[in-house]
């Protein structure tokens, strides 16, 4: 995608949002300028790249977000069909450490899959 069709496409994603960016509910810049098109369900939970798997988010919302999955990417998963990658794959973690909160996550999702570990 060049870089005219990016900016229309983040123009496009801005008017379907009316301008407000999905994670922090506040308006984004009128130029967009320090925004990223996001992925809902992120590729690497198996989110597709698919026009309806898009958001545009401040920068700093997009990189606050990360991989993790928000409620809307679960709802946005069931209605599509998206069967999500959990755990989450230990590639995503190969050149940093867990944050507190991720370490949380995986300490409880593993007790999903092993319930004779306590949480």
């Amino acid at each position: 995608m060049n870089t005219a069709s990016r900016t229309r496409h983040r123009e496009r994603l801005a008017r379907s949002q009316d301008g407000i960016c999905p994670a922090c509910r506040l308006p984004l810049p009128e130029d967009l300028a320090g925004t990223q098109i996001d992925h809902v369900i992120p590729r690497i939970r198996g989110g597709p790249d698919l026009p309806w798997n898009r958001q545009l988010l401040h920068r700093a919302c997009n990189r606050g977000k990360g991989f993790r999955l928000t409620d809307a990417a679960v709802v946005l998963a069931a209605e599509y069909g998206v069967i999500l990658h959990l755990p989450i794959p230990a590639s995503a973690h190969a050149n940093r450490p867990f944050t507190e909160e991720e370490s949380r996550q995986l300490d409880r999702l593993s007790a999903l899959f092993d319930p004779g570990e306590p949480a």
